[in-house]
């Protein structure tokens, strides 16, 4: 208890009542290093002056400490957006008060009306809906004006992109805070698989047999994947937004003729050579080329350049028909050329293989097999049809083809009336299309 000098000189002494003085006859007083802080602020721990013994923190509603004996304040766990008395009792019943306000953090929210934009697209500027007057900024190859936040889509980079806004120099802010938004930034690439139909397999009219269809012409973009005939990948398609794109699907050849073309707006592949029917027809010429009749050693049908191989020459036995991998094989061997594997649709699967003659091995990707009662070409592989021997007849008819189309999962196809589809089907960020019959037109949005 402290014990005051008597001004007055009477007898006795004066004391300190309770709550005026702590321990040391100092005044009792706390504080923080600041009277506000932010509450993403590290937690503050306040200095104690003219304390008697240990005392304890206490406060108004909201306020949380670590330790109610440090008055070391829980920031995270505290309610922001309040002031509040903080109490401090020593061990003398002395009190000390101190008001402490933890403040929000500025409101940074803002956002762009879409998540994706095209890059010949209008250039978007964000709405903020929270502290005006802080600046953006954006991931590499983004060009944004840091004010307005309106981004250059045609000068920036093909990408995703996050966008931040900082309030800090907001000429209002009391707790700088940042956000964020993902913006895409696209070019609507529509990658193609086209495969005409295949030729059919060569008939059997005489002393002889027929050779083997050739594959129908293959053309691919898709993920540096070859087009037939030993090319490379081919440059995707960009097309122009609700415009008509012609989409047909070439049909198989039958009784000694070609494979139908099939198209994707300016890309056309040939539909494949027919085989050479016995005793002495020519084989065609086509996507990739058919097969020679038995006896014909010299003539074989071309493929086309950029889309298939040649078919076998003929010998003792029939030439197999060209394919999209290789050509078709010569003389008594007769098998039809492979065809190539494209995981356009998230699945590797072989199309475009040539038909073979008697005695051979089709070619993968859907050739047909010779024999007496050859088998068709595989609908919508292009695969060439085999060649028939013995028995007086046709060859085997050629498989469809088929029209793949794969694009980003933000923008959808139309397609019109005339065209037979599996329908959209999504594989991760893309869509893709099959289109197995028919002819009309689609466009995209």
């Amino acid at each position: 208890m402290a014990i005051f000098y008597n001004p007055n000189k009477k007898k006795g002494l004066f004391y300190a009542p309770s709550g005026a003085t702590g321990g040391t006859g100092v005044v009792l007083s706390i504080s923080y290093s600041a009277s506000a802080f932010c509450e993403d602020a590290s937690d503050p721990t306040p200095t104690v002056t003219g304390n008697a013994g240990a005392g304890t923190f206490s406060s108004t509603t909201g306020l949380v400490f670590v330790s109610t004996t440090t008055g070391e304040v829980d920031i995270d766990a505290s309610t922001s957006g309040a002031t509040y008395v903080i109490t401090y009792t020593d061990t003398n019943a002395a009190t000390a008060t101190f008001n402490l306000t933890i403040n929000d953090l500025d409101d940074a929210t803002f956002a762009y009306s879409d998540s994706a934009y095209r890059q010949d697209a209008a250039d978007p500027t964000p709405t903020i809906t929270g502290l005006a007057g802080g600046t953006f900024s954006g991931s590499t190859g983004l060009v944004i004006n840091s004010t307005t936040g309106e981004i250059d889509l045609s000068a920036s980079t093909e990408a995703s992109h996050t966008i931040t806004y900082d309030t800090t120099l907001s000429g209002s802010s009391v707790c700088p805070n940042t956000s964020t938004q993902s913006v895409q930034i696209i070019t609507i690439n529509v990658d193609f698989l086209v495969i005409a139909g295949g030729g059919s397999g060569g008939g059997d009219f005489g002393a002889g047999w027929g050779g083997g269809g050739g594959a129908g012409g293959y053309r691919n973009s898709y993920n540096n994947e070859p087009s037939g005939g030993g090319a490379t990948s081919e440059n995707s398609f960009i097309p122009t937004l609700a415009t008509n794109y012609t989409v047909t699907v070439g049909e198989g050849g039958i009784s000694n003729n070609n494979g139908a073309n099939s198209i994707f707006a300016n890309i056309t592949s040939i539909g494949g050579g027919s085989g050479g029917d016995s005793p002495s027809s020519s084989p065609a010429t086509g996507g990739s080329g058919g097969g020679a009749v038995s006896g014909n050693r010299t003539s074989f049908g071309s493929g086309t350049t950029g889309q298939g191989f040649n078919g076998g020459a003929g010998g003792s036995g029939a030439g197999g028909g060209g394919g999209a991998a290789e050509a078709g094989d010569t003389d008594g061997i007769a098998s039809g050329g492979d065809g190539l594997q494209s995981s356009i649709t998230g699945t590797a699967v072989y199309r475009g293989g040539g038909g073979s003659a008697d005695g051979g091995t089709a070619g993968a990707g859907g050739g047909g097999t010779g024999s007496t009662y050859p088998s068709v070409g595989t609908a919508g592989t292009g695969g060439g049809g085999g060649g028939r021997r013995a028995v007086t007849g046709y060859g085997s008819r050629g498989g469809s083809g088929i029209v793949i189309l794969r694009y980003s999962n933000l923008f959808t196809i139309t397609v019109g009336a005339g065209l037979t589809t599996t329908g959209e089907q999504t594989d991760g960020n893309d869509k893709y299309i099959e289109f197995t019959a028919g002819t009309g037109n689609v466009s995209f949005s």
